[in-house]
């Protein structure tokens, strides 16, 4: 089963979430007050058992577009390993 994803803004922060269950895999964000942009991936198994560990910082990027690629990128990736789609950090 391949997994559908799309990015949805809420209060100004960026969020890529499955569509088939809402779940929220990634998200972009501005640091602090500056120009820059972060994003991290969620990788956790969210079997309500969600740690500070399931939360994974992929840089921080001059825009917002660069921040939102590597995010797609991660899971693109994620999706073409051997567990066939099954996600894992």
């Amino acid at each position: 089963m391949t997994k559908t994803f799309e990015w949805r803004e809420r209060n100004a922060k960026w969020y890529y979430y499955d569509t088939s269950n809402g779940m929220i895999v990634g998200s972009t964000f501005k640091i602090a007050l500056q120009e820059v942009w972060g994003s991290v991936v969620n990788t956790g198994s969210y079997d309500f058992s969600f740690k500070m560990d399931d939360e994974r910082p992929l840089g921080h990027f001059i825009e917002q577009d660069f921040a939102k690629k590597a995010v797609e990128q991660y899971w693109d990736v994620q999706s073409r390993t051997l567990l066939e789609n099954k996600f894992v950090g």
